[in-house]
């Protein structure tokens, strides 16, 4: 579908303000009709926010600071991967940014 490679500024999106106090997220791509999607979100110290979706696999990336998810401390650079299973994160640095890939679904 892409004949060369999309590079995204995620500093050209703006952050919108969640329901979760000190929670921010950016919806970023959302490429087709298989669901795929690219997401950041931001997290307060302190700022709670679940995870993952039920019946998609989900890739967690954190771009900076630092989350704990049960635990396990996720420092900047860390991942996990979410099958079809949700986990909450809490923002254990002062703020910290989670890039969310959520995978292609292929059911018929």
């Amino acid at each position: 579908r892409f004949a060369e490679a999309v590079y995204l500024n995620v500093d050209a999106f703006n952050w919108v303000p969640s329901t979760d106090p000190g929670v921010r997220t950016k919806g970023l791509v959302a490429p087709g009709e298989r669901q795929t999607r690219i997401d950041m979100v931001e997290l307060a110290a302190g700022a709670t926010r679940a995870l993952g979706e039920v019946g998609r696999t989900v890739l967690a990336f954190v771009l900076d600071g630092e989350v704990t998810a049960g635990d396990h401390v996720m420092r900047e650079w860390s991942a996990l991967s979410l099958e079809d299973d949700t986990t909450e994160v809490t923002g254990s640095a002062e703020r910290s940014e989670i890039v969310l890939i959520t995978l292609p679904c292929f059911e018929d």
